[in-house]
């Protein structure tokens, strides 16, 4: 499962977008 959490969670599903113009931290959970 890949969490993202940040200002914006719309790339949840994209594990390539993750920094991508979103100030957000992933983890792979």
């Amino acid at each position: 499962l890949y969490r993202c959490r940040g200002v914006t969670q719309r790339l949840s599903t994209s594990v390539g977008r993750g920094s991508q113009g979103v100030r957000a931290t992933c983890s792979y959970v």
